[in-house]
């Protein structure tokens, strides 16, 4: 299983996925490319958006930009569901997604030690 990795930028996303399940006027909302690109890599747009409702699967986020962040969900001992997303009051926007095998992140892991 994928250890959850604890930063300022996984508490803040962690946060506002929690708000958004609470939440019913916030929206999810698939940017045109992200959902040209999810389609393409043979993704499933409302697997995606449940995703984001399951906060407790987030095991690890990363800041891109202000207020871009991707997003690292666990989705099986195999398999994580990276997501990029922009965090704007209340809604999220998807940029784009993609599944991703564990062994590279292992060798990641490995490279870092």
């Amino acid at each position: 299983m994928m250890e959850e990795i604890k930063t300022p930028e996984y508490d803040l996303v962690k946060k506002r996925l929690e708000e958004l399940k609470a939440r019913d006027d916030a929206e999810i909302i698939i940017r045109k490319h992200a959902s040209s690109q999810i389609e393409r890599r043979g993704l499933d747009e409302e697997r995606i958006r449940s995703l984001l409702k399951e906060p407790e699967r987030l095991k690890r986020a990363d800041k891109q930009d202000e207020g871009k962040f991707k997003a690292h969900f666990q989705i099986s001992r195999k398999y994580s569901m990276v997501i990029v997303l922009r965090l704007n009051n209340p809604n999220i926007y998807i940029i784009t997604a993609y599944k991703t095998s564990k062994k590279w992140q292992k060798q990641a892991k490995k490279a870092r030690k």
